[in-house]
């Protein structure tokens, strides 16, 4: 069966019409990702003539990585107004715990698993995207039911 370009983009319509935070939670999740993914190795690259700890490295890149996310997901994603705060602290949770995860996997994936630290963190950072969706859409920007 060959879709006419017009049957196409009806049924483009009406899968963002149902599905479009999902769609735009893909779109600013994968820039998101690549800003991090981007972030940490140009940290890394950086500051390795000061010869720092790669967890180190990983701290310091997290605070502009979390707060870019939570930027674009409360704006793009979510389209939320107002409650920074409160977002902001509930955004922040979700990633404060993946963060603890995450210096206790990469030593492992790093340490035990001989894998070069760039690879093991864009590794574990794949694991968590589908983890944030389900945060983010019913605790962090979760809209209260009307009646």
């Amino acid at each position: 069966m060959i879709l006419a370009p017009r049957s196409v983009y009806s049924l483009a319509i009406g899968l963002l019409d149902r599905h479009g935070t999902k769609a735009r939670f893909l779109v600013v999740g994968g820039l998101n990702t690549l800003f991090g993914l981007g972030f940490y190795p140009l940290v890394y690259l950086v500051f390795t003539p000061l010869r720092p700890h790669y967890l180190l490295l990983l701290v310091l890149s997290q605070i502009p990585c979390v707060t870019v996310s939570f930027l674009t997901n409360k704006l793009l994603v979510f389209k939320t107004t107002g409650n920074y705060a409160r977002e902001y602290t509930k955004f922040v949770t979700y990633y404060a715990s993946i963060f603890v995860i995450n210096l206790a996997a990469l030593p492992v994936l790093v340490e035990t698993a001989a894998m070069k630290p760039i690879w093991a963190q864009t590794l574990f950072s794949s694991v968590t995207i589908a983890a944030s969706y389900f945060w983010q859409s019913r605790i962090t920007f979760s809209r209260a039911k009307t009646s």
